[in-house]
């Protein structure tokens, strides 16, 4: 059950930028636009941090299997499995919200063209009106918090 949500993961991650970048070579182009940018940064945000989330219950669940065994049937039945997995794609969602919504609230006053494929969270703090100091800090607790 973990595994097969490890691969939708795994899949959804890797589509989120090879989509852009096969595009953008068969069109020769480079550039992404703004709304583009945000949709890849909450993509990418989402499906990496509900991955690591989920490589954590992953960890318990062996932790259980191989230090509990006579309790595992008890402590993670297919109920507490759906349920943490689904903490694991919710905390990646959450994740993703709040770190997509504090890099691309600010204004952009440099245009709202990303010279690249992959959108990156340093690029677009350029392009914003606002120091990107606080901005960057802001980021880092955030993550911090999650």
């Amino acid at each position: 059950f973990f595994l097969l949500n490890l691969s939708l993961l795994d899949l959804g991650s890797i589509s989120t930028t090879v989509s852009k970048s096969l595009h953008n070579s068969l069109w020769n182009m480079r550039a992404i636009s703004y709304l583009e940018c945000a949709t890849q940064a909450f993509s990418s945000f989402f499906f990496v941090s509900a991955e690591y989330y989920l490589l954590t219950v992953m960890a318990y669940d062996r932790y259980v299997a191989i230090c509990r065994p006579l309790h595992y049937g008890t402590l993670l039945d297919s109920r507490a499995c759906v349920k943490m997995a689904a903490a694991a794609w919710g905390s990646g969602f959450l994740n993703a919200l709040l770190k997509t919504r504090n890099a691309f609230s600010l204004p952009c006053c440099k245009g709202n063209v990303v010279e690249q494929f992959f959108c990156e969270i340093p690029h677009t703090l350029k392009l914003s009106c606002s120091h990107s100091y606080l901005n960057e800090v802001r980021f880092l607790v955030v993550s911090a918090c999650l």
